[in-house]
Parts: C-alpha cells; structure tokens; sequence
C-alpha cells in the first residue's frame, strides 16, 4: 500500500452552505483530482475521468505502462478516526466497475482502488492496485 500526504485548506467560513448532494459530489471531484495527481506521480498517464459507460460511469482511466486501468476513487472525511474509504468499495461496487471496464473497446481488466481520506491536517491516500 502506498501512503502519502498532501495539505489542503477547506472552504473558508464567507461561503453559502452546500446541500448534502453538492457537498458529496465536491468531494468526489477533489478526491479524483488528487487521486490523478498521485497516480501521476507514480508513473501513470491518466487517459480519462468520468468515464460513461452505459449507464454507469468509472472515475479514472489509468495507463501503466502498457497496462490500463480502471480506477475506482473513494473519498471520505471521516467521522471517527477507524473511518477507511477503502472500505467503501463493497463487492457490489467491485463487480460493477469490474464489468463497466470490460465493456470498454478495448477491454480493460485492470481495477485499481484509490483511497482519499480528508483530514483537517491534510489528506491521507491508499491506493491498491489489481483490486479486483
């Protein structure tokens, strides 16, 4: 497992209040960013985000090398310190973006998953390649 820690500063206080579902796609979007910029720095070439697939979406394309892969993001501020995002991605997660990949031309079989936790003194990330 790869660890690594990043600062960020949270919205300041002047700012209207964001309804749950703005908040949780905010979140999502910066989980993604970061989770780009980390794979990046690992040696990946980040070919996509947001990828429709049907009518299901996978976060990041990914290329290794001549690998490509399929990269699921999990992004949390904990509410209790045990809070793991990695923990988010259940089996049913796993088999979807799983198929959602295989459905791609060319198939990817690759899925990789990218932990984001948002903490107030930084941003811890997990990532776990060939996840499922």
């Amino acid at each position: 497992h790869d660890v690594s820690r990043r600062q960020h500063r949270g919205a300041g206080a002047d700012q209207p209040a964001l309804t749950p579902a703005e908040h949780r796609r905010r979140l999502g979007a910066f989980g993604e960013r970061v989770a780009a910029r980390f794979l990046t720095a690992r040696g990946g070439v980040v070919l996509a985000g947001n990828v429709v697939v049907g009518r299901g979406e996978i976060d990041l394309l990914v290329r290794f090398g001549s690998t490509v892969a399929a990269v699921e993001v999990k992004t949390i501020i904990p509410s209790v310190a045990s809070d793991e995002p990695l923990d988010h991605f259940t089996p049913a997660k796993a088999r979807q973006v799983s198929q959602l990949a295989a459905a791609l031309t060319p198939a990817v079989y690759r899925v990789d998953v990218v932990g984001v936790t948002v903490r107030r003194r930084g941003v811890d990330i997990r990532w776990l390649p060939n996840a499922c």
